[in-house]
């Protein structure tokens, strides 16, 4: 956590500094020369002050800021607010990595700016240079510190490089001082999951990957009195993430110290702990909370919305952002989320009320008012929301929505519209933004079959989609079509054939398969097993 520099031992100091610098001054008291340390520190207060003085004038003289941080970093390191400042100014430019090399220069043996160091180096795609600076940092410092270690380590890991990192993890377990260290055997446990994913471990390999990172960390959760130091804390639980221990992730936030649960971290991982948990009565009472505190954060509120909706708690996350709406009912993003969880819940009334208040609606919005015309069973009048949706996007240069699933799902909507000719023009649209998606290949070949234009454009493109799922029985019932649909009776029963050896039941609801199967074998002249197809499709038909 951040915390604002100590105004009061900064003013102490200056006053301090600026009375002993007058002539005469102190000459009835005597209060005993400054330490070098204390020196060091007026100088970097002193510095840091000239710096925010500068910004609070709204100077534009970016490289005397950034002087005046460096200088006070030169004198003071691991001061965290200047640091964060020097960073933002410079921007990761080059006059960033001279500053921090001059600040690391004045202080070789200063763990937080020499990884710093190291993180611009690897900023820049000097990474070979990163990783020789912090080893020879380690060197010079006599391997006693994981900061360095846990750097390297994800740099190696970043780059895919696990044999590099092995061996330089092996390297520091042999110290004494840092195979006990807390810190690494916290990122040891995360590197070893890292590592196994990687290279896909499956198995008794994967489950001893498990079992070691389990045991790294179980000390700490044994003993939760070791994790009052924040930044082991906060590392403990992207390991808990990977092993997907939620029921330990959970005890470890209800015993953390108070400070901890008024932070942002803890809040975001309670939240995806009782979310994986399926814990409704926890989110409840963590949801009293929040809508009791003094300052409710809107933040805070939408968060636990979204994890209701992550329960499949759609009621809940309803009346938060029903709430949400009444408090801002100018918000266009509040209308819209809303009316996206009354199309979940099937509520189309309430759902086409929010947007029939809005004159222009967004693509958004015009995309939801497109579903709910379809849960009306209104086809035709989706396929003109989906027109206008098109349009607008168009005109205001949003072209990102103008997808693959956009097109697919205006393609299903006009054929269901008996617009057939709009359907296939709008496949084709889809299929060139993605020519190698299987599903959209089979969409548009099938609705091309179906509609008997351009069949062997139809039968490729069909025939990728099975090269691709060759146990796919949409796919494979397609195949049997098209060539039905080009007289090809042999190859389309061979096909169909193959489709009835995958299907399983219930894959069929709308019974075109058995259609597709009884009209092809009634082309190959077994009439008696067309007739018992096409029953069974009449009767799925029925039964749906």
């Amino acid at each position: 956590m951040l915390r604002l520099p100590d105004i009061g031992r900064l003013s102490c100091l200056v006053a301090v500094f600026l009375v002993l610098s007058i002539p005469g001054a102190g000459k009835g008291y005597d209060p005993g020369a400054l330490s070098l340390s204390d020196l060091r520190e007026v100088r970097g207060w002193s510095s840091y002050a000239r710096a925010r003085y500068l910004i609070a004038e709204r100077s534009t003289d970016e490289q005397q800021i950034a002087q005046h941080l460096r200088d006070c970093l030169i004198a003071m390191p691991d001061a965290e607010i200047p640091l964060r400042l020097l960073l933002l100014i410079r921007n990761e430019g080059v006059g960033l990595l001279e500053d921090i090399s001059k600040v690391v220069a004045a202080n070789p043996e200063n763990v937080r700016v020499n990884v710093v160091y190291a993180e611009i180096l690897e900023d820049a795609h000097r990474t070979d240079e990163a990783c020789r600076h912090l080893l020879d940092f380690m060197d010079k410092t006599g391997w006693r510190h994981p900061e360095p270690v846990i750097r390297l380590l994800q740099i190696k890991a970043a780059a895919a490089k696990w044999v590099e990192g092995d061996q330089f993890l092996g390297r520091a377990l042999r110290q004494k001082a840092l195979r006990q260290h807390p810190k690494l055997q916290v990122f040891q446990a995360f590197y070893i999951l890292q590592r196994g994913e990687s290279a896909g471990c499956v198995g008794e390999k994967h489950l001893a990957g498990l079992r070691k990172a389990q045991s790294l960390i179980q000390p700490f959760l044994e003993k939760p009195e070791l994790l009052h130091d924040w930044e082991l804390f906060t590392s403990l639980f992207p390991v808990l993430v990977k092993l997907q221990s939620w029921e330990q992730m959970n005890r470890l936030l209800d015993g953390a110290p108070e400070d901890f649960t008024r932070t942002r971290f803890w809040f975001k991982n309670k939240l995806l702990a009782l979310e994986k948990l399926r814990d409704v009565e926890g989110l409840q009472a963590l949801s009293r909370e929040v809508f009791a505190a003094p300052e409710q954060s809107i933040e805070a509120i939408e968060e636990i919305a979204r994890t209701y909706i992550g329960m499949k708690e759609i009621d809940k996350a309803i009346e938060i952002f029903e709430l949400l709406h009444l408090r801002n009912i100018r918000s266009m993003a509040y209308r819209l989320e809303l009316a996206w969880l009354y199309l979940l819940r099937g509520s189309d009334s309430k759902g086409m009320a929010l947007l029939a208040a809005v004159r222009d609606l967004p693509f958004r919005g015009l995309i939801l008012k497109a579903e709910f015309m379809k849960l009306r069973q209104q086809p035709a009048k989706a396929v003109e929301v989906y027109q206008q949706a098109e349009k607008t996007a168009l005109a205001s240069e949003e072209l990102r929505y103008l997808d693959s699933t956009f097109y697919v799902t205006y393609a299903l909507t006009a054929e269901k519209a008996g617009q057939p000719e709009l359907a296939i023009e709008k496949f084709r649209r889809a299929h060139q933004l993605e020519p190698e998606n299987s599903n959209i290949c089979n969409g548009l070949g099938y609705t091309l079959a179906d509609h008997n234009q351009d069949l062997q454009f139809a039968e490729q493109l069909i025939e990728k989609a099975v090269q691709a799922e060759p146990d796919n029985i949409a796919f494979l019932d397609s195949l049997a079509w098209v060539r039905f649909r080009q007289k090809k009776y042999s190859t389309a029963l061979e096909a169909m054939l193959r489709t009835l050896t995958v299907f399983q039941s219930g894959q069929d609801s709308d019974g075109v398969i058995h259609q597709h199967a009884g009209d092809i074998f009634a082309a190959g002249e077994y009439p008696l097993l067309a007739e018992l197809f096409r029953s069974k499709a009449a009767w799925e038909r029925m039964a749906k």
